[in-house]
């Protein structure tokens, strides 16, 4: 057996920090084998996660969202939380201040939705496939999971498609098929597929900090890496893993800000799509959705942690290279009327 770790402060539930019990060929092990090793990578990871399991334990991560971000001073990172009840989730934060060990503050609510579809049943949504994933001798399409039916005939990992049902069911919005599926097509242009590195903590930082833009495939819009998302909340429902905040590409010329549409890095039907670093030819996630209108920013899950969840999961050895290949357009799932 196998359990899930969740760090949490005196006084919460089950304070020994053992979680469910999980079997040997349960996928959701995986999951948070590869969850807490990103905890692992950097001391601000797993501060920010150590206030994401106090929220869940304390029962306060319905409709937040938590991002990382970084500010002038003694200390350079900081926990935002975004939530409809800032001063009661304060209030009950207070009391383990000292345990946290991060600064945490407050924002206004983000409104967030999955942006997304299998021809089979209909509790898909419109997404694409952009690359595939090499693994030894096969090669599988990665998508988002909210992108198939829980009828896909062509899911290659995990073993079914369920409806979330939050952090609990313990499994990011991720998975893998398999090629040549009719419902993701090759659109024309695709062309060879080209193999990318894997995006890792310091290409994302590099990327931040030097405000250097990043591209979708498909679509080819600009966007800026923003900021590390650790959790956010869904129809009440709290996605966890490493996501990163993309926000548009904006210029100022001729006293104008530039473009004046379509400034988004992404768009309903997106999901599953690939952010790339086109100057290092570097995948740094997957678009899982974004928020809604007017406001225009991204989250795309991070690629390193999508690689590390599958080398776990269907790597024959665990050194064995997982290898992204971006398709040069895309492979896209037929729109409904």
């Amino acid at each position: 057996m196998f359990g899930e770790f969740l760090e949490r402060p005196v006084g919460a539930d089950g304070g020994d920090g053992r979680g469910r019990q999980f079997e040997r060929e349960d996928p959701n092990r995986f999951f948070h084998t590869a969850h807490l090793r990103w905890q692992m990578k950097a001391d601000q990871f797993l501060l920010a996660e150590r206030v994401t399991d106090t929220l869940v334990s304390l029962e306060l991560d319905k409709d937040a969202t938590v991002l990382m971000d970084t500010v002038r001073g003694a200390f350079p990172w900081r926990v935002v939380i975004a939530c409809p009840n800032p001063t009661r989730v304060a209030h009950e934060l207070e009391r383990t201040r000292d345990w946290l060990g991060i600064g945490v503050d407050f924002i206004d609510p983000l409104p967030f939705k999955l942006m997304g579809r299998c021809s089979q049943g209909d509790d898909g949504r419109e997404g694409v496939v952009a690359g595939r994933l090499g693994i030894d001798t096969e090669t599988y399409g990665i998508t988002c999971r909210h992108v198939l039916s829980s009828n896909c005939g062509s899911l290659r990992w995990p073993s079914r498609i369920a409806a979330p049902q939050g952090y609990l069911e313990g499994s990011p919005d991720a998975a893998l098929i398999n090629l040549g599926s009719p419902c993701f097509s090759p659109g024309p242009g695709d062309g060879s597929p080209n193999r990318l590195r894997i995006g890792e903590t310091a290409d994302i930082e590099r990327l931040r900090v030097s405000r250097q833009p990043v591209e979708t495939r498909p679509g080819r819009r600009s966007g800026l890496v923003d900021a590390d998302v650790v959790a956010f909340s869904l129809g009440g429902k709290t996605y966890r893993g490493p996501h990163v905040l993309i926000v548009p590409a904006l210029y100022r010329q001729f006293g104008i800000i530039w473009p004046l549409w379509g400034r988004a890095f992404s768009a309903p039907g997106d999901s599953g799509s690939w952010a790339i670093d086109t100057a290092s030819s570097t995948w740094i996630g997957m678009v899982v959705g974004g928020y809604e209108a007017p406001l225009t920013g991204t989250y795309a899950l991070r690629a390193d942690y999508l690689v590390e969840l599958v080398r776990l999961a269907l790597a024959p050895r665990r050194d064995m290279d997982v290898v992204p290949e971006v398709f040069d357009d895309r492979i896209t799932s037929p729109r409904r009327p």
